[in-house]
């Protein structure tokens, strides 16, 4: 919170959207999406047990807190957008996540 003022910033994921009230709103929404060179259809998180997803390197805390890194998949991070595309062109990584918009 700050000084003298009554607004306070808080982070909501999934279904709690709908559980605001009148008085909040959502101002920003993040989406991002895993990007493969193969037709992969991912419909639950165990489909991507055991592989590598690329991310710049800014934005791995915030990929990782809703696919957390475990033993089971691994982030690569890289600094630019092209050392990102090239990473999954080059086999490094078998998705990279960007954001959708």
């Amino acid at each position: 919170m700050f000084p003298g003022c009554s607004v306070y910033f808080e982070v909501v994921t999934g279904t709690d959207v709908n559980k605001l009230s009148e008085e909040e709103m959502v101002f920003f929404t993040d989406y991002y999406v895993l990007v493969s060179k193969k037709e992969d259809r991912i419909s639950n998180p165990s489909d991507i047990i055991n592989k590598s997803i690329g991310v710049l390197a800014d934005e791995l805390s915030l990929v990782s807190y809703y696919i957390p890194a475990n033993s089971e998949i691994t982030y690569t991070s890289f600094n630019e957008i092209d050392e990102l595309q090239k990473g999954l062109e080059g086999n490094k990584v078998d998705y990279i996540a960007i954001p959708k918009t």
